[in-house]
């Protein structure tokens, strides 16, 4: 895909759908074929993020007013580019986390101030339900559950409403690494150490220090194996079996 040099500044592939590449380049989404040709380019202020489902692009936004606050939300966006709907909120920028569409609502959560999490009608882009008290550095959804991390420690709640489930600090420091999820368990990396949280209660049941003393960055799951990227290696482990969890 050919743009203008001034156009590749944080250049993020976001997501693909529908036989097209869905992209973020510094204020502006991109929708490209397969084939690298581009098929429509719009100009959004403040776009982190533009995921495509059901036959839209859910775009996360973190912009500065005048007054130097800070503030986000989700616009929706026809595959040419058209807005449907925009959303704001008061509570920061949807800047690390992508939105997450399921069951025709999105989910999303802010970065700075009171940190919201929020829900929308994906239609019509009004509001469902509102939670403050925790940031969103990831998100992901299982069994009708919102997973985030707030930076200290990860949180659970209930995508119907918002409801607070649990929150666990992990550390004392501070970090934005990603949260996965494999039957019934959450991996995180925090301060030097793998993260094994039961996914229902919250409880830390397991941990693994950095394997190679480098620093533990993304993680990800198949259906059977967990991945570790550190700073030196990539790994692979067997899920946490609390039958064999030895200390």
């Amino acid at each position: 895909i050919e743009l203008p040099e001034h156009r590749t500044y944080m250049m993020r592939f976001n997501s693909i759908g529908d036989s097209r590449l869905f992209i973020t380049i510094h204020d502006t989404v991109l929708v490209a074929g397969l084939d690298g040709s581009v098929i429509a380019m719009t100009e959004l202020e403040g776009v982190r993020s533009a995921i495509y489902a059901d036959g839209y692009i859910y775009c996360g936004l973190r912009k500065w007013t005048d007054d130097s606050r800070i503030y986000g939300g989700v616009t929706s966006l026809s595959t040419n580019g058209d807005s449907i709907w925009t959303h704001i909120t008061s509570s920061g920028g949807v800047s690390r986390a992508a939105p997450i569409i399921r069951d025709d609502v999105v989910y999303y959560g802010t970065t700075e101030y009171d940190g919201a999490v929020e829900a929308l009608d994906a239609e019509t882009g009004e509001l469902l339900w509102r939670t403050t008290g925790h940031w969103t550095y990831d998100l992901i959804l299982e069994n009708n559950v919102l997973y985030g991390m707030d930076g200290k420690g990860p949180w659970a709640m209930d995508a119907t409403d918002g409801r607070l489930l649990w929150y666990t600090e992990v550390s004392i420091g501070f970090g934005g690494m990603n949260i996965v999820y494999l039957d019934g368990y959450l991996y995180h990396t925090h301060s030097g150490l793998l993260w094994v949280l039961d996914a229902v209660s919250g409880e830390v049941v397991h941990t693994i220090p950095a394997p190679d003393g480098a620093a533990l960055l993304r993680m990800g799951v198949s259906s059977d194996r967990v991945f570790l990227q550190t700073g030196a290696h990539w790994y692979c482990f067997t899920p946490y079996d609390p039958t064999k969890d030895t200390e």
